[in-house]
């Protein structure tokens, strides 16, 4: 028994295998795949880097079981294609070598494929209808029905004959077995449709054929939606119905919430910071009480005491994290050894999503390492001869470079002109939702502090210091400044600068506008929102986050819930009595104002970089802000991957 999380590491008998620890991670994989159509070496070591972090079970993400249908992407993993089979040998192989178990999402998309990426073939689903697209949906026949079971079937005895430990069928999120389940999309008025016990046959139709092809002792995970959340879909009370239905079948059911379905519907699958962590956990409770199988829980969680009671008082039996694991891979191996302050808590800030929507692989705001595991696996090795390394600039690039330059063994100095570190989010300590992000930056701190790393604050550095220090390398991170707009009255006392709102005490009043709507000046505007205040936010652009990515954007619009919002509004001038606005096709208008806060971007303090730049140094590096006001998480891993390449 680990003495430090003794219900957390305990090990969970899942039909006929062992879990060594009640931390798996959630369905994911990178958006690609080799010239036979199988997991690619990147894929694999993406897989193998969380075993060897210690969690109990890795369970692939969404991968086709039709031949020829089903597919939702391009590049999504069709199991029963042969060309894909070594690759499933060598990521079990892989995983094992951990003591971790692997599993795979078996789904199909239903109503949701395209033809392109289906052969030709037309989606099917529960009822016929022509998408918004144009693209027509066949309504399934029993044929295809017993079609797409055989497919389910195979595809779990291909994993089984693989090397897999287990399979999970996938009946949430949208995808073509929900959409048999919820009373939204199912319209059909046969046998399949209607009442649960009918909505349930084509999903029992599929489980059974998944047992009669891999037998009893081979383990069957099943992926629920335990609430669709949004209005008409169903809701807990009939997810225990059906599930009374489908458990007979399998050896584990995971709980998640929501889906592809809805905006509403998504953000509560991957809650924001603006859900309170493991908002969803309830939902797991609710289904383990009708079954006598173990529940695992997902969403939103990433603090250890959190899990530890989650198992503890038997409100679930399994945590299942994504992006928590994503941000911190050594997770359960550090809590086995009580190394909690080593531990990066997930921030939610959605920025895994984006990236892999938008680009084919994940990356993290606050670990520099992910999607890389391969370069990281054989690139870096400790200098022969450490450098003397000055780094300017106390923020989140200049502490990770100043840290894990010591940590490859260089003599560093941190120089920052503020009496402590953090820099631009030193404001987390005032917002309730960014807590995530002042724990990171407070633990920075205290590494820091474990360290002989040599720290400078309260110091303004110029060429001539850095010349008095005489360094091998200099690396900049000053950071940017925030843009002041030419706005007649800009400088009237009402307006605070959105980045510096919380150097020191301010009233500000019940009526605020807040002048530009990006990612800052959104959150700016629900933490006054969430202080009691009438808060309208002023964008010129068509949408508010423009530049973020839709996994960001739909998480800020649950935050901006009773926030008003103008686009395609420009300001005019600001007044004693407000702001002066006028919408593209609309007349001014003034919206009062007790207090303005301007977020109209950041600039990098280009001035102070020149200056720097003079210094005799043989290597000099800028990075973060202080090259082009960015994300929290380039700077991080400009200042972790130049601190390594040194």
């Amino acid at each position: 028994m680990n003495p430090y999380y003794p219900n957390l590491l305990s090990p969970l008998k899942v039909g006929n295998v062992t879990l060594k620890n009640r931390i798996a991670l959630a369905p994911m994989n990178l958006r690609e795949l080799d010239h036979n159509g199988g997991l690619t070496e990147r894929d694999i070591a993406f897989c193998e880097r969380f075993a060897k972090g210690g969690v109990g079970l890795i369970t692939i993400g969404e991968s086709c079981v039709g031949r020829e249908t089903g597919s939702s992407e391009s590049f999504m993993l069709r199991i029963n294609n042969p060309g894909a089979f070594n690759s499933l040998c060598d990521v079990a192989d892989a995983v094992h070598r951990w003591g971790a178990k692997v599993s795979i999402e078996m789904s199909h998309a239903g109503a949701l494929c395209i033809p392109e990426n289906n052969f030709g073939h037309l989606p099917m689903g529960p009822i016929s209808y022509v998408k918004p697209s144009g693209i027509q949906v066949v309504e399934m026949t029993e044929e295809q029905m017993e079609q797409v079971a055989e497919e389910f079937g195979d595809a779990a005895l291909t994993l089984k004959n693989a090397g897999f430990d287990m399979c999970m069928f996938h009946a949430g999120h949208g995808w073509l077995i929900h959409q048999f389940l919820s009373p939204r999309t199912n319209k059909r008025t046969d046998k399949y449709g209607g009442s649960v016990e009918n909505r349930v046959r084509f999903p029992m139709m599929c489980l059974d054929n998944i047992r009669k092809k891999v037998g009893k002792n081979f383990a069957v995970d099943m992926r629920i939606t335990g609430d669709e959340i949004i209005e008409g879909g169903y809701h807990i009370d009939e997810s225990r119905e059906f599930i009374r239905y489908l458990a007979p079948y399998v050896d584990m059911i995971q709980c998640s919430t929501g889906g592809i379905f809805h905006p509403d519907a998504t953000a509560r699958m991957s809650p924001p910071v603006f859900y309170e962590k493991g908002c969803n956990v309830h939902f797991a409770t609710a289904i383990k009480e009708v079954v006598d199988v173990p529940v695992s829980c997902v969403g939103g969680i990433n603090e250890p005491d959190q899990m530890e009671g989650i198992i503890r008082e038997n409100k679930a039996d399994l945590i299942v994290m994504g992006r928590g694991l994503i941000c911190e891979p050594d997770m359960p191996n550090k809590l086995a050894q009580n190394k909690l302050d080593e531990i990066n808590r997930c921030l939610r800030c959605n920025e895994c999503h984006n990236r892999l929507f938008a680009q084919g692989w994940f990356t993290c705001t606050l670990n520099p390492t992910v999607g890389h595991e391969i370069d990281n696996l054989h690139k870096f090795n400790k200098p022969v001869e450490p450098k003397n390394v000055v780094v300017v600039g106390g923020g989140p690039g200049g502490m990770m470079a100043a840290y894990t330059a010591w940590q490859q063994g260089h003599k560093v100095t941190l120089i920052e002109k503020k009496d402590s570190l953090g820099g631009t989010i030193s404001f987390s300590d005032h917002v309730d939702f960014k807590v995530d992000m002042a724990y990171w930056w407070h633990q920075m701190e205290r590494k820091i502090a474990k360290t002989d790393i040599k720290l400078m604050l309260g110091t303004e550095a110029d060429s001539k210091l850095i010349d008095s220090i005489a360094p091998d390398v200099l690396i900049i991170a000053v950071g940017a400044d925030p843009v002041t707009p030419p706005i007649p009255g800009i400088d009237n006392p009402k307006v605070v600068l959105g980045a510096k709102m919380y150097d020191e005490a301010h009233d500000f009043g019940k009526k605020i506008v807040v002048i530009g709507g990006g990612m800052v000046g959104c959150e700016s505007a629900v933490e006054l929102k969430d202080r009691g205040c009438d808060v309208t936010v002023v964008e010129m652009l068509p949408r508010v986050a423009n530049g973020s990515g839709e996994a960001q954007t739909n998480s800020i619009r649950v935050g901006l819930l009773g926030v008003k919002t103008m686009v395609n509004t420009s300001c005019v001038r600001v007044t004693d009595e407000g702001v002066w606005v006028k919408p593209a096709d609309g007349e001014e208008q003034l919206l009062e104002a007790d207090s303005i806060i301007l977020s109209a971007g950041m600039r990098s303090r280009s001035a102070v970089v020149d200056e720097l730049m003079k210094a005799t140094v043989p290597e000099i590096y800028n990075i973060g802000d202080s090259v082009t006001a960015r994300k929290m998480g380039n700077a991080i891993k400009e200042g972790y991957y130049t601190a390594m390449n040194l």
